[in-house]
This record gives structure tokens, C-alpha cells and sequence, in this order.
């Protein structure tokens, strides 16, 4: 059957669809709540765009929420979504009666905007309410049947207030391997405004080695084109032209006569006539003899930092940047960077904590993704779900971090690291498949195996996330089935190092899952603590990365970018597991892994940052018709909430698939279904982040492409 390409480029936001404006709370820099009755269910839960989640407060009278949004702003309407809105309570818990507030700080003194009654305790309530603000606090004068406010959502709609002549909505599209400018866009325009460009330095414009350009009465312009150099070292000098180095970040900025506007920072990719593919050959813990296992190929290195061993302890960022640059000198390794609190206390543990380690966080991130470390991909954690990645933590009862704390952990690090350091991966934390140590909500509850934990912890971290790192253990060939799971996962897919399909299954269900790229950043012989490594068995190498090679190369299948064994290096406490030790058959082990990246080349069938599922291999040039743009019918033009894509006459009942990829050609949306047997089908866009887009539609034979904006 011959199939249709339909390509669409559009722009996406947050919006509100019943209010004018964006949802402000989604960007809010600080909260406040006046009581809070679990971790899992804090304040920030209340605007984080998932109405899976909610805020709960202690039983008292006059609860209340403050929100600081950052910036003076223009507010037209608020959104209250109740506890009913998620199915997880019933109406009777819905606010009756509450306030909109105003102040001049969050500690007020509080000016009342609006007072409102929901008698009838509806699901979701909207008040069309203007006034300018930063600071915006929710006051509920009668949470419903009890004295806890139960809250899955407020939203606050509106717009930043923006001065008279000032430069606002700055956005920028980062040079690819086939167009080598940026794109800078902005709304707003004036006499005398200037654009300044520089290398990023500590995650900031560099003020003193700068290039700029006059956009005086423009709204956009291509980067490394009519740039000239303005300082450099201190010294003003027109001679030099920017020209953008591969893998190095940019920041930028517009003057306006008056002040600067900065912009977000990005990244020029590093291209070659290959690609930028990596094998998904890997280890953990770098050592440079490592390289001489690799035959020449590229892989995947994962390295450690603790947070509270700071600059200079010995697993701080000094030592994870002294480590990188010989791993970058080498070339041979991508590194994929795990970031932990420290040993035994992956994450904290209490939500009091949350702010500070992903602060943290953020700054290891935005110093190691500069030149020269370059690095891309990281992760927050370890098998939270472990007892053992929790014993630093007080009260943790011999158990792992819930799944739900560990989630709002993450999502806090994520955001604080992505408006820093945007073009970087982050990843979440794999568990451990050992035990069922795990609680989901509350470190009372009873532990749960790690199929049931990756699950919860998937559906709470929602579309927050870059990717996933998973763990996959145990043997390769003669496989006992593992009791570990839940009932819908015994089969098959649960045996031992085959457990990796148990978590892709996961990850299928779930249309903002299965687009993300996928690392299996620990794998051994090691079947749930009972059989170390020193056992290898002759051929365990070939036949396992075999497996993910296979599993890759089969239609459909989102793609697992590496295979990384555990451990290379010994740092004490790994010899039965390290491919430089003499303990057992680790030589063995050590051959067969040379002898595997000799006599293979497995890649991913897409590269990180392209398309992470399988195309269609029926689908070749000549086996389609193009089909004219009027065609099919891609609205409204521009759009704020739905997506509406409308077939020609005449298709009738065929099988087809809509996919939608980002800017840099993530699939970041898939859907398929075995016939279209309507002729408008919809798709929800308000929780896609800013950027450029692009939608594929197959089915017939047919081709065609549209373009399109969404605000």
C-alpha cells in the first residue's frame, strides 16, 4: 500500500482555551501555601499543569495559595479546576466559596479582586476577572465538605506587562546540520535597537566578548549573517564576522537605547557526513583503556556527581569535569551524566529540600554543558525505588523514595534546569528491579515491584521529562520468568534481561512516553543480586546487545539509544562487576565485548534528537503521489488549543498514523489507528512548550505539506 507524507511547521503554546492569555502559573518563580498535607501533595502541585495532581491542605479554616509570576502582568481570567476535574474525588470535595487577591509582595498586605461562589461544587469554574499584577493568591473562605483544600489546578491567564518600546516574546531557532543560521524572533520594534550575540559562559551572556548587529524597526533576523565584532577581550573590533562553532552554546540579548531584553540560550549541534548517530555500545565509569574495547566505534560513558560533595569533593563537578575532558579527548565516549545528592540519598527526600538540590542541579548542568565538556544527556537519580539509593535519607523506614515524591522532585529539578539550559536531555531515573522496597504516594505505604513504580512515576512526571534511563539485568539466553511484576506483565516480555521490554511497554501506553529517547544506562549478568558478574558466561555480550539491536530494527519500536554495561572501572566495591578485573570470567566478559564492537555496528534506527520510532519501511520515494496543499485541511490558522486536521473527500476507511516532530526531530506526539473512519480528526496542543513543528500523516498514496502557526 502506498502511503501519504504530510508536513505541517507550526509554532506552540500553553493556552488557556477559555480565557485570553496564557497560563502565567505554569512560569511562576515561588510559591506560597499556608499548610501543606503531604509532600506529594505541596502547594506546587496546584499549578503545575497536570491535573493528575493536586494541592491538599492541612484541615483549617482560610486556606490559601500565593502565586509570585514573575513580572507585572495583565491578568483576563482564572481557572479553577477542582478536585472532581481528575476523577480522583468526588464533587463534594469541589471549593463552594473563595477569593482572587492581589499585593505588592507575598507578604502582602492581600486587596480582594473578586469573590466567588460555586454553590453547586462544578468540576471546573472560570472567572473572566482583569486586573495587573505579580503577585496573585487564591483565599478560600469554604473548601466544601471539610477544611482541606483539595486543588488540581489554578490557573491564571493573561499576558506579561510589557513597557512601551521594549522587546518581548524573545525566541530563537538554533542552527541545524543543513541551515547553519539561527533564527531570532521577537515582537515589538524602535529606533536604535541592536541585537548582541556571545558564547555562553557559566550559563550567562558573556558582557565582554560580544558580536551585534543593528535591528533597528525589525521583528526578526538570521544569525551568523551581517554580524560583526563589536568587543572582543575588552577591545572593540569590526574586522572579525561570527561564526558559529559546532557543539558550543550562544546567549543573546536586544538593546533598546535603554536597556537589555536576553533571550534563551541554545546550542549549535555537532554535524558530520555520518550523522551524529552513536553505537549503543556502553559502560559505566570511564577509564581510558576503555577505549581500546571500541575498535574505533562511539559510544556511551555514564559518570556520577553528588551534589553535596560541591566543587572540589571527590565526586563533585571539578572531578566530573577533569573526567569528561579526557573522556572528550579520547573520542570515543558520549557521556550521559548521573546526578545525585550523594551515595545512599539519590534525591532528597523531603519536599523542603526540592528547591536547593534543583538548584543544584541546574548549576552542574549549565557548567558541563559548555564547551569544552559539551555534555547533552543527564539524569536525576538512581533507582529511587531502592532502599539502599534512600538509606542517607532520615525516616526513609528501609524503604525507597515514594514514586509520586520522587516524581514532583524531578519535575522541579527539570523546570529549573530546562529554563537555564534548554537544548540539554534530562532524563529520568530508572529503577532498580530487585525488590519491591518502592512505595507510591507516602514512605508509610507498602512497597510495590519496579514495573508498577515505572509506571507511577511515568504517568506523575507526565510530558516533563527528555527521556527515560532504565536498568536491565540478569541472563541473556536460558531465562527464568520474573515474579517481580504485576499480573499483566508475567509473560514473556518479564524474563530476566528481557525485562527492558517490560518497561517499553510501559512506555507505549502513554502517547507522551513512547516518543522520548530510551538508555539502558546499567546492564550485567546480574540477576536480582544473586549471580555477580565474575560468572559470566562466554557470549553474554553479543547475545544481549544482539537483543536491543533486534529490538530496535523491528517496525515500530521506540528506539533504546544505548546498552551501557556495569561497571568498567572499579572504584572499590564493583570487582565481581568490572570489565578491568581479573576476578572470575570478567576477562571473558572483557573479550566478548571487544570481539562485539569488532564484528558490529549497532546503531538506533534514528539518532538521539531525530525521530525515536521506527519509520515505516514500506514507505519509499516513488511509492507516493504528492497531493495538492489543498487537499487537506490543517486548522484554524493560527490556532491556540486544538489542532484540526481535516482528509479530503472521497478517503474512505484506511489505516493511518499521525506523528509530530519538534524542531530538532523528536517525535513528540504518535498516534495510529487501523482505519480513519471520520473525516476531522483533533488533536490537544495547549501543553506543547514553544518551537517549530512539523506533523507526518500517512495513509493511501498520497503526499502533501502545509504550513502552520499555533500561539
Amino acid at each position: 500500500m502506498k502511503k501519504i507524507l504530510v508536513v505541517a511547521y507550526f509554532t506552540l503554546a500553553g493556552v488557556c482555551s477559555v480565557c485570553t492569555g496564557t497560563n502565567l502559573a505554569l512560569s511562576a518563580v515561588a510559591y506560597q501555601s499556608s499548610s501543606n498535607y503531604i509532600p506529594s501533595e505541596a502547594g506546587n502541585f496546584a499549578y503545575d499543569g497536570n491535573v493528575n495532581t493536586k494541592w491538599t491542605s492541612n484541615s483549617a479554616p482560610n486556606q490559601w495559595l500565593a502565586l509570585d509570576l514573575g513580572k507585572s502582568s495583565n491578568i483576563s481570567g482564572i481557572i479553577l479546576k477542582h478536585a472532581s476535574a481528575c476523577s480522583c474525588d468526588p464533587s463534594m470535595y469541589n471549593l463552594k466559596n473563595y477569593e482572587i487577591q492581589t499585593a505588592t509582595s507575598l507578604n502582602g498586605p492581600w486587596t480582594t479582586k473578586g469573590t466567588f461562589s460555586n454553590a453547586n461544587q462544578a468540576a471546573i469554574t472560570t472567572h473572566n476577572i482583569n486586573f495587573t499584577a505579580q503577585y496573585v493568591r487564591l483565599y478560600v473562605t469554604n473548601s466544601g465538605i471539610d477544611l482541606h483544600v483539595r486543588l488540581p489546578e489554578f490557573e491564571i491567564n493573561g499576558s506579561y506587562a510589557v513597557p512601551p518600546g521594549t522587546p518581548y516574546n524573545l525566541q530563537v531557532t538554533a542552527p541545524t546540520c543543513t541551515n547553519p543560521n539561527a533564527m531570532f524572533n521577537w515582537s515589538n520594534l524602535g529606533n536604535g535597537w541592536v541585537l548582541d550575540i556571545s558564547k555562553t559562559v557559566n550559563g550567562n551572556f558573556d558582557p565582554n566578548n560580544f558580536y551585534n548587529k543593528s535591528v533597528s524597526n525589525m521583528t526578526t533576523t538570521t544569525g551568523a549573517t551581517g554580524f560583526v565584532s563589536y568587543l572582543i577581550n575588552g577591545q572593540v573590533n569590526t574586522g572579525q564576522a561570527l561564526t558559529f562553532q559546532p557543539g558550543q552554546w550562544y546567549s543573546w540579548r536586544i538593546w533598546n537605547g535603554s536597556s537589555h531584553t536576553y533571550g534563551s540560550t541554545f546550542q549549535v549541534p555537532n554535524c558530520n557526513s555520518s550523522g551524529s548517530c552513536n553505537t549503543i555500545y556502553g559502560i559505566h565509569f570511564w577509564e581510558s583503556s576503555a577505549g581500546n574495547v571500541m575498535n574505533g566505534k562511539k559510544g556511551w560513558t555514564v559518570e556520577i556527581i553528588n551534589t553535596e560533595d560541591g566543587a572540589s569533593g571527590g565526586w563533585g563537578i571539578n572531578n566530573a569535569k577533569n573526567l569528561i575532558q579526557q573522556v572528550r579527548n579520547q573520542g570515543l565516549f558520549e557521556p550521559i551524566v548521573r546526578i545525585d545528592k550523594n551515595w545512599g540519598k539519590n534525591i532528597p527526600n523531603n519536599s523542603a529540600d526540592f528547591t536547593s538540590f534543583a538548584n543544584d542541579c541546574k548549576n552542574v548542568v549549565v557548567q558541563l554543558s559548555q564547551a569544552p565538556y559539551n555534555v547533552k544527556w543527564f539524569t536525576i537519580g538512581n533507582e529511587p525505588n531502592l532502599a539502599g539509593e534512600n538509606s542517607g535519607n532520615a525516616g526513609n523506614n528501609g524503604k525507597g523514595v515514594p514514586a509520586d515524591v520522587y516524581a514532583a522532585c524531578f519535575k522541579q529539578c527539570y523546570n529549573t534546569i530546562k529554563a537555564a539550559a534548554p537544548q540539554t536531555k534530562i532524563m529520568v531515573a530508572g529503577p532498580g528491579t530487585f525488590n519491591n522496597q518502592g512505595p507510591l504516594s507516602t514512605s508509610t505505604g507498602g512497597g510495590v515491584y519496579y514495573d508498577v513504580y515505572f509506571d507511577r512515576v511515568v504517568t506523575q512526571v507526565g510530558n516533563t521529562c527528555d527521556g527515560y534511563a532504565i536498568h536491565a539485568y540478569g541472563s541473556a539466553n536460558t531465562q527464568s520468568a520474573d515474579n517481580n511484576l504485576q499480573a499483566s506483565n508475567k509473560n514473556s516480555n518479564a524474563w530476566e534481561f528481557d525485562c527492558f521490554k517490560v518497561y517499553m511497554t510501559i512506555l507505549s501506553k502513554y502517547s507522551y512516553a513512547k516518543t522520548k529517547a530510551v538508555h539502558i544506562t546499567e546492564t550485567n549478568t546480574n540477576s536480582h543480586g544473586n549471580q555477580p558478574s565474575s560468572s559470566y558466561y562466554s557470549g553474554w555480550m553479543q547475545q544481549a546487545y544482539a537483543r536491543i539491536n533486534s529490538w530496535n530494527q523491528t517496525t515500530g519500536n521506540q528506539q533504546i539509544e544505548s546498552l551501557c554495561w556495569f561497571v568498567y572501572k572499579d572504584y572499590g566495591g564493583w570487582g565481581n562487576y568490572s570489565l578491568l578485573s581479573q576476578n572470575g570470567n570478567l576477562s571473558q566478559a572483557r573479550s566478548d565485548y571487544n570481539s562485539l564492537t569488532a564484528g558490529t555496528n549497532y546503531k538506533p534506527v534514528n539518532c538521539p534528537g531525530e525521530t525515536t520510532t521506527v519509520p515505516d519501511p514500506t514507505l519509499r520515494k516513488g511509492d507516493y503521489e504528492e497531493l495538492g496543499s489543498e487537499e487537506i485541511k490543517i486548522f484554524p490558522n493560527p490556532a491556540s488549543d486544538v489542532l484540526n486536521i481535516e482528509m479530503p473527500e472521497g478517503i474512505g476507511e484506511m489505516k493511518t498514523s499521525i506523528h509530530i516532530f519538534n524542531s530538532i526531530g523528536s517525535d513528540v506526539y504518535f498516534s495510529s489507528s487501523p482505519l480513519f473512519n471520520h473525516k476531522t480528526s483533533q488533536i490537544d496542543i495547549r501543553n506543547y512548550p514553544k518551537g517549530v513543528y512539523f506533523i507526518v500523516i500517512s495513509y493511501g498514496s498520497l503526499i502533501s505539506s502545509k504550513p502552520l502557526i499555533l500561539e
